[in-house]
């Protein structure tokens, strides 16, 4: 069976932009790097999150993160991790965490500028096993799927929540 995706944005502007630590307020007492915008950037970022509707039980579960720069500009985020962190967590109808991409996992503490021209994207992907975080196969249902990339703010980018069905083999 072919899945069908989903794509669905969320797209942040303005005030909204702060959360992407886009170099926050300009100091006086430092000459700004001549590559990197300044905190005038306030055009917009989308953050999109692509999965299939429908998967066989057993198979993987593709799942990408977007982030995509909508602007006329390059944008600056300010993103976690040598290689960029990013996760995923998987509910259950009830709402409860059956699966978590970084459950008990340490984030390095390190900064990576990425900048992003007009037009660019930049995915992040993982392939869920469909395992509960003790390890489990997941039994045929419905669930929702949510990612995040953590930034230098407090609040992480979140995408919008997904439906994901999975069905019996």
């Amino acid at each position: 069976m072919k899945a069908r995706w989903l794509q669905k944005s969320a797209v942040l502007t303005g005030l909204s932009f702060a959360m992407l630590g886009a170099c926050g307020a300009p100091r006086s007492d430092v000459e700004p790097a001549s590559d990197l915008p300044g905190p005038e950037v306030s055009d917009s970022l989308a953050i999109e999150l692509d999965l299939p509707d429908d998967v066989s039980a057993g198979d993987g579960v593709p799942i990408t993160i977007r982030l995509r720069n909508t602007s006329s500009a390059p944008i600056t985020l300010h993103l976690m991790g040598r290689t960029i962190t990013f996760d995923l967590i998987v509910t259950d109808a009830d709402g409860a965490v059956v699966w978590q991409r970084l459950e008990d996992e340490s984030v390095m503490a390190i900064l990576r500028l990425e900048t992003l021209e007009p037009g660019a994207v930049v995915e992040l992907s993982h392939t869920w096993d469909q395992r509960t975080k003790e390890g489990a196969a997941v039994p045929p249902g419905a669930y929702t799927v949510r990612g995040s990339v953590p930034t230098d703010q407090p609040e992480p980018l979140r995408t919008p929540t997904e439906p994901l069905r999975i069905s019996p083999p």
